[in-house]
């Protein structure tokens, strides 16, 4: 993830963000820059168990191999954040993440058991409830689809000694630079709607 401002002392403030909201990283990539070259990141990191690991600015294979990697990671993360979010509803309630019960989030802070099992019963209660309400919004979305998708079509017919394009429905042993489509053909006879 870039660093937006390359202060040192940013640097820290960033990777605390990053580890409030994903956990601590098992190793870092930097290239030693100024902003990695500080006394306070190397003893976070040391203290963290987190491994640091080099890549020279000089070498253009390896920051292309960083970037992918990292691309990789945030694909991971989205992933899981997703998987995260949509724990209500599956189980009845949100998760809390082992970084939120570390460093004493308001959630795990304003916890008191009492009201956590009145809520957790109201919350088993209306799951259903939950559930249905989400099964109807899927239904109206998957029904308003085919309009959404068909808005722009428009009818067309065509009539006897009309030149038509068909397009190719197996595209095996075609190479990828030929034309799609096969013709042009003359309409010969109106079957029907749609059928020539």
């Amino acid at each position: 993830m870039p660093i937006t401002c390359p202060k040192a002392d940013r640097v820290l403030d960033f990777l605390d963000e990053l580890v409030h909201r994903y956990g601590f990283p098992n190793h870092i990539i930097i290239d030693l820059s100024s902003n990695f070259n500080n006394h306070e990141f190397w003893e976070y990191c040391e203290n963290s168990g987190i491994d640091i690991l080099y890549v020279s600015v000089t070498h253009p294979q390896a920051n292309d191999q960083v970037k992918r990697t990292n691309g990789m990671v945030l694909d991971a993360l989205k992933k899981r954040l997703h998987d995260i979010r949509n724990m209500k509803g599956v189980y009845g309630s949100e998760a809390i993440l082992p970084a939120n019960i570390m460093w004493k989030s308001p959630t795990v802070e304003q916890y008191d058991e009492g009201t956590a099992e009145q809520t957790r019963r109201l919350d088993i209660d209306s799951l259903e409830e939950a559930r249905y309400v989400a099964l109807v919004q899927s239904a109206r979305y998957l029904e308003g689809l085919p309009c959404y998708h068909d808005r722009n079509i428009k009818e067309q017919s065509f009539n006897i000694d009309d030149m038509v394009l068909r397009r190719i429905q197996d595209s095996k042993g075609v190479q990828q630079l030929y034309s799609p489509w096969e013709g042009p053909f003359i309409i010969s006879k109106v079957n029907g709607p749609g059928s020539y």
